[in-house]
């Protein structure tokens, strides 16, 4: 299969998905795509940072997650979207008047890789390779699946950029991981309970579902 079959399977795949929307989704996927509304997740996962944990080895911790995070921001948004300029769904000369816009919003004018999809998951492999946990690791991974997938919901991006962007991200969590594994003692973080995570991470996804259920 050619680059350019690639790229045309790419938009086709793009207008399929984005064409499945309704009300209630709208409402769902903008709030998904939201940076604030997950605030009180990442908060709840730095307090497991320092939960039990040397005060050392726990700031050496953030600072790598907080590295990861710049990594794949920055990659993504100061390397990979001016370097190959592929334009934005929303923003696609041919595709910008077909796709189904949400509020108005169709972002910048670059979209690969998604920025979205790189920072949740190099979170997603990060935490998920330091603490161990099955349901954990479960939980992260529909967070940022259904982070990325707004991006398609919203035509902000096509598939390609997500898929490309949660590759870029996944290599930069396993990267700051392998890095924090070589230095520090992390095996600690296999011990933590994470019950106040799985309770504010069903409360933002109820929350969300509640608000598009009435609005």
């Amino acid at each position: 299969m050619t680059l350019l079959s690639l790229v045309d399977l790419d938009r086709e795949l793009l207008v399929f998905l984005n064409s499945i929307h309704n009300h209630f989704f709208d409402t769902v996927m903008w709030l998904l795509s939201a940076k604030d509304i997950w605030i009180p997740l990442y908060l709840i996962i730095i307090y497991y940072f320092f939960n039990k944990v040397e005060k050392k080895t726990a700031i050496w911790v953030l600072l790598a997650c907080v590295v990861c995070i710049v990594l794949c921001d920055q990659i993504s948004s100061s390397i990979f979207k001016p370097l190959f300029e592929r334009w934005r769904p929303s923003r696609d000369p041919i595709l910008g008047d077909i796709v189904h816009i949400v509020h108005g919003k169709r972002g910048g004018k670059f979209g690969f890789v998604s920025s979205h999809a790189a920072n949740v998951f190099g979170l997603t492999v990060f935490a998920s390779m330091l603490f161990k946990k099955r349901w954990f690791t479960i939980s992260m991974l529909f967070w940022a699946v259904a982070v990325s997938y707004s991006r398609i919901y919203l035509a902000v991006h096509f598939p390609g950029d997500v898929i490309c962007g949660g590759i870029l991200g996944a290599l930069c969590g396993l990267l700051m991981y392998k890095i924090c594994n070589r230095f520090l003692n992390i095996d600690v973080y296999k011990k933590t309970n994470l019950s106040y995570y799985y309770i504010v991470y069903a409360v933002i996804f109820i929350s969300i579902l509640a608000c598009a259920k009435v609005m």
